[in-house]
């Protein structure tokens, strides 16, 4: 019993990272597109979101590599 409830404890774990990363990944796609409405810096923008959403997706997958 207490094996599963460690497996489904780390299942919701990962569970969580992705659709946390997920949701940061779409939060930054709406930024992106608010900033090219307003004619905002275009370089400034992708170069943040870009290193933004790698930073998370790598941290996700680390973490998604050590729970494996």
């Amino acid at each position: 019993m207490t094996n599963k409830l460690i497996y489904l404890m780390q299942l919701g774990s990962l569970a969580f990272i992705w659709i946390f990363v997920g949701t940061i990944c779409y939060w930054v796609f709406q930024l992106l597109a608010v900033a090219w409405r307003l004619h905002d810096v275009p370089q400034a923008s992708l170069a943040i979101s870009l290193l933004a959403i790698s930073v998370f997706i790598i941290i996700a997958s680390t973490l998604t590599y050590v729970f494996v």
